[in-house]
């Protein structure tokens, strides 16, 4: 078990899962990047702490890096979004989706890559 350090980046690649998997590329949306983008952990967490924390993270865990070892997550987790741009809609049709995301180290050192499946209805 090892401290998510500050200064970590996230690679993250999107796919919807299908017949023929579809890549999600990048869109910069009124200067808010979403899909298969790089981003900044902390720029992460503090955009999802309204609805990660603090019921996802374990006692004592402030919603900020570092994170310490220990147990996140808890039971599955549903995000209602109000209205979207018709590009986002369009893009993000019900289905199954892949995300995979690397996370690397201030040094450019990977730290772990994790693999997420979800269904959008």
């Amino acid at each position: 078990q090892e401290v998510v350090p500050e200064g970590i980046q996230i690679s993250l690649k999107l796919k919807k899962l299908g017949l023929i998997d579809l890549p999600i590329p990048c869109i910069d949306i009124d200067g808010t990047h979403i899909g298969s983008c790089d981003y900044d952990g902390q720029h992460l967490l503090d955009f999802g702490a309204e609805f990660l924390c603090p019921d996802y993270f374990p006692e004592g865990q402030a919603c900020t890096l570092p994170l310490n070892p220990g147990m996140y997550g808890g039971e599955p987790l549903t995000i209602t979004f109000g209205d979207l741009p018709d590009l986002i809609v369009d893009l993000l049709a019900s289905g199954t989706y892949e995300a995979i995301a690397h996370a690397y180290r201030a040094d450019g050192s990977e730290m772990t890559c994790i693999r997420i499946s979800a269904e959008l209805e």
